[in-house]
């Protein structure tokens, strides 16, 4: 049960949040798979859970809260909310700001979550933005290298006929 499998050979359980399959996550365990034994545990499974995440929030919270339960947690808070950005995963995302990541961490490029969200002006982005702006993130706060988010994204989503969709997202008092 934790012996590699695939290629690159690969932890079943990993192989399992990388294809979306929480029945045969939850079946492995259940036969008595040990995620500490997977190499890259335990950062490997949140990031593996943020490829999918933004598409089936629902999926990623199932497989949170089995993370919780197996005592799965991420090394750094901070990086996690980074990785949950970038792949606008709400469950994620909420996750990291409960254990104690700043909603303003930045990324050793100067780019905090709300640059990450704020790229598109999809429904996932639209909502994990709006997630952050309700966490505390302030898309007027400027970073050590870069502009604010609401600048940027203004800009860029301007230029591209989206801005309209993802400004409500930024402005506290429509998520009130």
């Amino acid at each position: 049960m934790d012996k590699p499998v695939g290629d690159p050979a690969e932890c079943p359980l990993l192989q399992a949040v990388l294809h979306s399959n929480f029945e045969a996550f939850s079946e492995l365990l259940a036969k008595g798979a040990q995620p500490p034994k997977c190499e890259g545990y335990p950062d490997k499974f949140f990031d593996y859970l943020s490829g999918h995440c933004g598409e089936r929030p629902e999926l990623a919270e199932r497989f949170l809260v089995s993370f919780d339960d197996q005592r799965i947690a991420h090394s750094s808070a901070d990086q996690l909310l980074l990785t949950q950005a970038d792949a606008n995963c709400v469950p994620g995302i909420r996750l990291a700001v409960a254990r104690g990541a700043s909603a303003n961490v930045q990324a050793p490029d100067g780019r905090a979550p709300l640059h990450y969200t704020t790229r598109y002006a999809d429904e996932a982005s639209i909502r994990a933005t709006a997630a952050l702006v309700a966490l505390g993130a302030d898309p007027g706060l400027p970073t050590s290298k870069l502009e604010a988010p609401y600048d940027v994204a203004k800009r860029n989503l301007e230029q591209a006929g989206n801005w309209p969709k993802l400004q409500s997202a930024l402005s506290r008092e429509a998520i009130k």
